[in-house]
């Protein structure tokens, strides 16, 4: 009966493990919101980015580069903070070409600490790459510990087995 304790508490320990996510740090500014947003697909060229933080920012050390579909920065000008210094907006120059737009992001917070981030979206396509790329990601990190899980599951399997026949004690699967 101890045994199959074990095995449970170490199955519910593994499965834990598995879909657990550590969330983002509390202490830092972090992006909450964006205009477009992350995996969004536009008719046309935005003319504006924006980005609303959880904190305010500091505008001078705070940057915004945006590429257009051939990877080109497209010139920003405008940079200000809206509602109490909490939205980085920032009015783009020119339109830019077509296809898979990305805006990176480099913010400071209060606390001093530089946040860097990317925000994917399209520009008069369906916005795929990304998202394919994420699932893909996704799919091989869950077999990887599907498999860890398998791994750990028969390691315990066989180590109480063992242990049980040096002690001379009948495995629970055995009797009958």
């Amino acid at each position: 009966m101890m045994a199959l304790r074990r095995m449970a508490a170490v199955l519910v320990l593994a499965a834990l493990c598995c879909v657990w996510q550590a969330g983002p740090a509390s202490a830092h500014t972090d992006v909450v919101w964006s205009s477009p947003a992350e995996g969004a697909s536009l008719p046309f060229p935005p003319s504006q980015v924006a980005l609303r933080m959880s904190d305010p920012v500091d505008l001078g050390l705070s940057q915004i580069v945006v590429h257009d579909g051939d990877g080109r920065a497209v010139p920003v000008s405008d940079k200000a903070l809206t509602e109490g210094s909490s939205v980085l907006l920032v009015t783009l120059e020119e339109e830019g070409a077509w296809g898979q737009w990305t805006i990176d992001y480099r913010i400071v917070g209060p606390d001093g600490h530089p946040v860097n981030g990317r925000i994917d979206f399209a520009v008069g396509e369906p916005a795929q790459a990304a998202s394919e790329s994420e699932a893909a990601t996704t799919r091989w990190v869950m077999l990887g510990g599907g498999a860890l899980v398998l791994l750990a599951v028969t390691w315990y399997l066989r180590w109480s087995t063992a242990r049980q026949s040096r002690a001379g004690t009948p495995h629970p699967a055995r009797t009958s």
